[in-house]
């Protein structure tokens, strides 16, 4: 149990807890997005194998960039908050009646 904790505790630096973020974002919160994509590249004859690949990792590039903007720690709790929710409230939005803003 002593274990656990100490892993619950450990202190990290701003670009790994940052890079998680963007991940999350990127991938569990981005499902409309996935879907959507797997749409599309399931019409097509052929694929690059190489553009599907990079797909994800460009996402969470991208994200990692515009989350770094916001690091400061002072804003990042805030700004992370308000935005998990709003992008939540977006997530649901495509899902249940397929609307896209």
């Amino acid at each position: 149990m002593k274990c656990l904790l100490s892993i619950c505790h450990k202190k990290i630096s701003y670009n790994l807890f940052i890079l998680a973020i963007a991940v999350y974002f990127g991938t569990v919160l981005n499902v409309p997005l996935w879907l959507a994509f797997y749409e599309i590249l399931s019409k097509l004859e052929r694929v690059n194998i190489g553009f599907v690949i990079s797909l994800p990792i460009f996402i969470i590039a991208a994200l990692n960039i515009i989350f770094q903007a916001f690091a400061w720690p002072y804003i990042s709790r805030v700004f992370f908050w308000y935005f998990n929710i709003n992008f939540c409230h977006y997530c649901l939005c495509i899902l249940s009646i397929r609307c896209y803003f």
